[in-house]
């Protein structure tokens, strides 16, 4: 069985791995100081291929060697099962805690999603770009590309709503699942504004900027509420309180800060 500390060091072995392959990716950049080549190219028989794909393959290669020696077949196959079930068959049957958290774990890490796509654009052309300029000469308003990216942004909100509509139909309570389905839906209004030409419909520069500050305002304060109110409970009069009254608000001034950050993610263009 997974536990606590057996999952930690598992996490704390993967980063170690990173750690050292990025700041060998960084010496061997600057310095050439691994390879003992700082050139764009590993080599002449392989001139297709710069360091950061040789850095990333091995990377890779690495952390999933480590992986499948500390997942068992069985393991695997669980959990392979829960993915397929999260991302092709939610609105079918019902939601595993399992599947809650998985889909919930998809959301908050939007922002790595966004960036795996940036990185595939860059490892596609990195000939006629910087690394730097990765993100700005990737970024298209149009496309396959910015389609791709627009899916990778919605499909964890689209899972979490889909579930959040299954629980409605399984349990027949509709107020705390409809809600909870509202909020994802409210983060799916700041992609769709963000990423549809507002100018086109005659709005002005001014007006475009006030309608998606409005929909990101609106998106902010829906989840701050919901973690406040429905997740922390911290309005309940009858809740049982662990920590002094002002840790708790301390809490919720945090909670609305990183709610505001995490939305930025929902931005194609952030």
């Amino acid at each position: 069985d997974v536990k606590a500390m057996s999952l930690l060091h598992f996490a704390s072995v993967q980063t170690c791995i990173w750690i050292v392959v990025f700041f060998a990716f960084l010496a061997d950049v600057k310095f050439g100081a691994v390879l003992l080549s700082s050139r764009p190219f590993v080599s002449s028989w392989a001139d297709q291929w710069s360091l950061a794909h040789l850095y990333t393959i091995f990377l890779l290669w690495l952390q999933l060697t480590i992986a499948v020696m500390w997942i068992t077949p069985l393991h695997l196959a669980h959990w392979l099962r829960i993915v397929l079930r999260t991302c092709c068959l939610v609105p079918l049957a019902p939601v595993t805690f399992a599947e809650n958290i998985f889909a919930d774990f998809l959301t908050s890490i939007g922002r790595p999603l966004k960036d795996l796509a940036y990185a595939g654009c860059y490892m596609g052309h990195w000939r006629e770009m910087q690394v730097l300029e990765a993100r700005s000469n990737c970024h298209a308003s149009s496309g396959p590309a910015w389609l791709g990216l627009q899916l990778i942004l919605v499909m964890p909100l689209c899972l979490r709503m889909a579930q959040c509509m299954r629980r409605i139909r399984d349990t027949g309570v509709w107020a705390p699942h409809a809600l909870n389905c509202g909020k994802y839906a409210t983060s799916l209004l700041v992609t769709a504004l963000a990423a549809t030409p507002l100018a086109a419909l005659g709005l002005s520069r001014a007006q475009v900027q006030a309608v998606r500050i409005a929909g990101y305002v609106a998106a902010t304060a829906y989840a701050a509420a919901w973690d406040i109110v429905r997740d922390f409970g911290l309005l309940d009069p009858d809740r049982r309180c662990l920590f002094p009254n002002g840790a708790y608000i301390v809490i919720a001034a945090l909670d609305i800060a990183l709610r505001s950050t995490w939305l930025l993610t929902y931005l194609p263009d952030c």
